[in-house]
């Protein structure tokens, strides 16, 4: 993998957010309760059910080249910008996650989730903790979706959760977003993940 200079990261990760962007109108479109089926039971057209396919189609390409670069294997501040640029990318997988049908790109997506929460977590943030902390809010207000979806990787991603929330600072107007996703999951998801949230948070009382 080439160098990544700073013009040319910054050029990426502003076609990220605009892809970011023109995923989440499209996912909303989709959801979105249309006046033809408001008030009927009638199943979606085939059109919209092919939708999430024509998404996945146009999404292949960033999906095959996920994740950027060798993220282990850099310097600390490249390495920093293709970590950036990957949560990026997991960003946009995020609004599609129930769509997705890749085993091995949906394992991608939950190793750098779970990357990302564990680097909350530690105490020892380089100095791009500010960017880290924008991307916070987007991925944890997806988090409960996230976990939902996570079959084998729940249990190791609500330790990850767990460990940003027992770090992050009181005063932190962050404290409440994870304080959210908690009453989201405790009230939409149930006992299925009540069980692995209890026995995960346990420890920290006390």
């Amino acid at each position: 993998m080439p160098v990544i200079d700073g013009q040319s990261f910054n050029c990426i990760l502003r076609t990220l957010q605009n892809i970011n962007l023109a995923v989440k109108v499209f996912v909303d479109e989709i959801n979105r309760p249309h006046i033809s089926h408001e008030f009927s039971s009638t199943p979606p057209s085939n059109g919209n059910k092919l939708m999430p396919n024509t998404m996945l189609m146009y999404l292949k390409k960033l999906g095959d080249s996920f994740p950027i670069g060798k993220i282990y294997h850099s310097a600390e501040k490249e390495g920093e910008r293709f970590f950036f640029l990957n949560l990026g990318i997991t960003e946009i997988f995020l609004h599609i996650i129930t769509w997705i049908d890749d085993p091995n790109l949906f394992e991608k997506l939950l190793h750098v989730i779970e990357s990302f929460l564990l680097k909350q977590g530690s105490r020892n943030l380089s100095a791009a903790k500010t960017i880290l902390e924008k991307q916070l809010v987007s991925i944890i207000s997806l988090f409960p979706r996230i976990v939902a979806s996570s079959g084998d990787w729940r249990l190791r991603l609500l330790e990850a959760f767990t460990t940003a929330f027992r770090n992050c600072e009181v005063e932190s107007t962050h404290c409440l977003a994870y304080l959210a996703v908690i009453e989201e999951m405790m009230g939409c998801l149930g006992n299925f993940v009540l069980k692995p949230l209890h026995l995960v948070c346990l420890p920290a009382q006390g």
